[in-house]
């Protein structure tokens, strides 16, 4: 019985491991021409080849209009390098009109872009205008793989950054052992721990793999 209820801990601790978590980033007061963020799982550098920077608030970042290297009017470029594939976040902290663009290059390829997801749940291919504003506070979101880096930019005369976040995929490995477990014998136990062949009428502990779960059996 005392190893039924060490496999129901083991269990409950392998769950809250493969549970992903968001890895966010706020701006932190400083300048952000030039400047690296390194997450665990992604990194993000705030490109000096746009428009300048300005903190107009805390935990937030005002991008002013000016020339890029492709000549256009951008806000400030951030360059996303995921070291796993993921679902990203870019929250703003100011309404994007529907004057705007946004953009989401990949490897540097003007010609390879994705799509970003917007708040309503609608896709929104790269360098197109939202219909409807984007309100301040509202995220868009987008797949990166990992092996690539991804530039982002907000066209028009500025755009305000309040954060970033990224969610890592679950590791292929807990996947792997899911199907594993699918395709295991199962084994009943009852409550005092011993092994039961044929359970009927009753409660049991019911072994499948390093799943493990209580079951009535009538």
């Amino acid at each position: 019985m005392k190893k039924i209820f060490t496999l129901l801990a083991a269990t409950a601790m392998v769950l809250t491991a493969s549970a992903q978590t968001a890895e966010t980033w706020k701006p932190d007061g400083t300048e952000p021409e030039n400047k690296t963020v390194n997450l665990p799982s992604i990194k993000a550098e705030f490109l000096d080849n746009t428009s300048k920077g300005s903190n107009v608030g805390v935990g937030e970042w005002d991008f002013s209009k000016s020339s890029d290297v492709r000549g256009n009017q951008n806000g400030l470029e951030i360059r996303f390098t995921p070291d796993k594939s993921g679902v990203l976040s870019i929250t703003y902290a100011a309404a994007v009109a529907t004057n705007k663009s946004i953009h989401m290059e990949v490897n540097g390829d003007q010609t390879n872009t994705i799509p970003c997801t917007l708040p309503d749940g609608s896709q929104l291919e790269s360098e197109a205008k939202p219909l409807e504003e984007i309100p301040a506070g509202e995220s868009v979101k987008y797949d990166l793989v990992s092996g690539n880096y991804y530039n982002f930019y907000t066209n028009g005369t500025k755009w305000r950054l309040k954060e970033f976040s990224f969610i890592p995929s679950a590791d292929q490995s807990a996947i792997t052992d899911i199907a594993a477990d699918e395709n295991a014998p199962v084994e009943y136990f009852n409550l005092q721990g011993v092994r039961v062949d044929n359970p009927s009428n009753g409660i049991f502990i019911k072994r499948q793999g390093s799943k493990v779960s209580k079951v009535v059996v009538k």
